[in-house]
């Protein structure tokens, strides 16, 4: 009897800690620092595309922010994150960090690509799932999407700044 209920017991703390290691997250997120320059970056979804625009630091050092063109976008992310990554033009921010392959992408990370000719011309940063968030262009405001059909034809680079 005593080796019966030893053996139910060692299963309920078994199926136990199976329930819980399934329910809660880890207390350790290896992306943490990833995933709070993501959360930020969404934070100003809906914000107005201004060129130029979150490019000086008094604009990148305002937690009020709301309009970017697509590099202040990401200065401004990385800013309000801890990060001084000084880099003003969306050409400069594919030497900051170190780059990654595009199947190793991470929330947090900086996606660059070419939209006209052989040069980086746009940036957003990757938020997980298949999307990133990004200013497009005048007339439009920051927004997510899916980097699919034109966003994944154009991809050049994966930058990633973030430990």
């Amino acid at each position: 009897m005593l080796k019966y209920i030893r053996n139910i017991t060692i299963k309920f703390i078994f199926v136990t800690i199976m329930a819980v290691g399934l329910i809660l997250p880890a207390t350790t997120d290896s992306n943490a620092a990833g995933n709070r320059i993501a959360k930020k970056a969404l934070s100003r979804v809906g914000s107005r595309y201004v060129s130029g625009a979150a490019h000086s630091m008094g604009q990148i050092k305002n937690k009020k922010q709301r309009s970017f063109d697509c590099s202040g976008l990401v200065n401004w992310s990385y800013y309000q994150s801890g990060y001084k990554i000084g880099s003003r033009t969306t050409r400069s921010l594919s030497s900051v960090g170190h780059r990654v392959s595009k199947r190793k992408m991470k929330s947090g990370d900086i996606v660059l690509f070419r939209c006209s000719g052989s040069r980086i011309s746009h940036a957003g940063i990757y938020v997980g799932a298949g999307k990133m968030v990004h200013a497009p262009g005048h007339g439009r405001r920051v927004q997510v999407v899916r980097l699919s059909g034109y966003w994944k034809t154009r991809l050049a680079r994966v930058v990633r700044v973030a430990k």
